[in-house]
């Protein structure tokens, strides 16, 4: 990038950064005013990289804000659907500190990340990429079949929801990892397809895989594997298509029906295997709010709002909310302990023990929320909270800059190689769902999910070519030479 056009890139989101502060600071603790410097700052990123969507301003800063603002949002408008959450009083925490060690968290990894803008990587006529169609086949059947075999299991089991799961620990059913690495081979075919401008394959390879991929759902109760491809895909096509302003209105457009879609699958999960499955419940926002004056049309616009945000998008405010209240009032920091229990858990192969390796958010849901954990369910978990329950405000803004710096090698490596690109394609759906998590998930699923299944696809295709063509140099060896005296 030319260092005329990164500084212009610079300075509007120096800009941005600014206002946003100064708001921040003026806000004396009134959550809207906090909220509106999130959507400023996320409004400047986007100009300041063109709305190149690929450039994680435009995936990370966005989905970062949905999950700093959701619980405070509708704590504002009075529409949070929990008065207790997971048995913490969750409306009388502090939320406009919340909100500020998200914005510090928010402001520290963009710092890192950059406003520069990078090409994709679109050299796919080297042996590297050849190599690689070798082996994806293999690595494609075996987990196809492994994913198949998680679903069967939970079928003879008799599972009906991810708490039974959990509590069996069935060695079948730690293998929905399978799901992702299926993804992973998914992309290099529709890169392919793509490449080769291959459209109608392309579009019956989408379509075949959604209704795959729904059924899976359906069998399995793992939502993820759907927005997983379509992100994976999403991105993929915009990196070989010029996507225009209006084809970036109608991307977002689509992103916000799906999640108010997403909403409504949660009793779906699983549906296969119930005999009965119940719609999901709206909240009464009338009731709620006490205002029979309000006007259907306002109805509506607070119904869909809790229905988008009340769900996992608000969980990691909530779990932030609770984790800072009790840290280090009730419980003590964990001074880099927190870190190193992530790291094991993200080295160590799951799905081949039946004890499950402690990490942050399991530590904090055995203490905190000790019904759930022992229910084999969950709250899910926030990424600055690991970094909060480690070193305070310290660990916060570390663990941020930390993860800024490595989503910026990462979108560098997205133009430089083709394992890069296929990578960063892939993981960009992991680093959204890290909001949501400790450091153990976006490691492990990082280098189990992606690097291991594509290194072992260029070894498989590695060899095949060097057995290919020992066979041939054999066979022609066996050929006798003519006598021409």
């Amino acid at each position: 990038m030319e260092k005329r056009a990164y500084l212009g890139n610079a300075n509007i989101i120096l800009t941005g950064a600014c206002i946003s502060i100064l708001i921040m600071g003026i806000s004396n603790d009134i959550l809207i005013l906090k909220i509106i410097a999130f959507f400023i700052f996320s409004i400047f990123a986007a100009f300041s990289v063109k709305f190149d969507i690929l450039h994680p301003y435009m995936w990370f800063i966005p989905c970062f804000v949905m999950y700093s603002i959701a619980s405070p949002l509708l704590l504002e408008l009075g529409t949070h659907p929990y008065n207790s959450f997971g048995g913490h009083p969750i409306r009388v925490f502090d939320h406009g500190k919340v909100l500020n060690l998200h914005f510090i968290a928010m402001i520290a990894a963009s710092f890192f990340i950059t406003p520069a803008v990078n090409k994709p990587y679109h050299d796919l006529t080297s042996e590297r990429f050849a190599i690689l169609k070798k082996g994806v086949s293999w690595i494609f059947i075996i987990s196809l079949l492994l994913c198949i075999s998680h679903v069967v299991g939970n079928k003879m089991m008799g599972f009906t929801g991810k708490g039974d799961m959990v509590l069996s620990r069935n060695p079948l059913s730690k293998f929905s990892f399978a799901f992702n690495i299926v993804n992973v081979c998914a992309s290099i075919y529709l890169l392919e397809y793509l490449v080769k401008k291959e459209t109608s394959k392309m579009v019956r390879f989408v379509t075949f895989a959604s209704v795959l991929l729904f059924i899976s759902f359906l069998l399995s109760g793992h939502r993820n594997i759907m927005y997983r491809f379509f992100v994976m895909f999403i991105m993929l096509y915009c990196s070989y298509k010029k996507i225009s302003l209006k084809k970036l209105l109608i991307i977002f457009s689509l992103f916000v029906v799906g999640m108010f879609a997403a909403t409504q699958l949660e009793n779906l999960k699983m549906a296969l295997l119930r005999e009965y499955v119940p719609m999901r419940r709206y909240i009464n926002i009338e009731s709620q709010l006490g205002l029979a004056t309000l006007s259907p049309y306002k109805v509506w616009i607070l119904q869909t709002l809790t229905s988008i945000l009340g769900t996992e998008l608000m969980t990691s405010s909530n779990v932030l909310a609770i984790i800072v209240y009790n840290v280090p009032r009730n419980l003590p920091f964990l001074y880099g302990s927190g870190f190193l229990y992530d790291i094991v858990r993200a080295v160590a192969p799951g799905f081949l023990f039946y004890w499950e390796a402690v990490s942050t958010a399991s530590h904090y849901h055995k203490l905190l929320f000790p019904n759930l954990y022992y229910a084999g369910h969950g709250p899910g978990f926030s990424l600055v909270a690991a970094g909060y329950a480690n070193f305070g405000l310290i660990g916060v803004t570390g663990l941020f800059s930390f993860y800024g710096y490595i989503l910026k090698r990462l979108y560098a490596w997205y133009s430089k190689s083709l394992i890069g690109f296929i990578f960063y394609i892939n993981f960009i759906a992991i680093g959204i769902i890290a909001i949501r998590t400790d450091l153990s998930a976006p490691i492990s699923q990082s280098w189990k999910h992606i690097l291991l299944p594509l290194g072992v696809m260029l070894l498989i295709g590695t060899m095949t070519r060097r057995v290919r063509y020992s066979g041939a140099g054999k066979q022609f060896s066996a050929i006798p030479k003519m006598n021409m005296t």
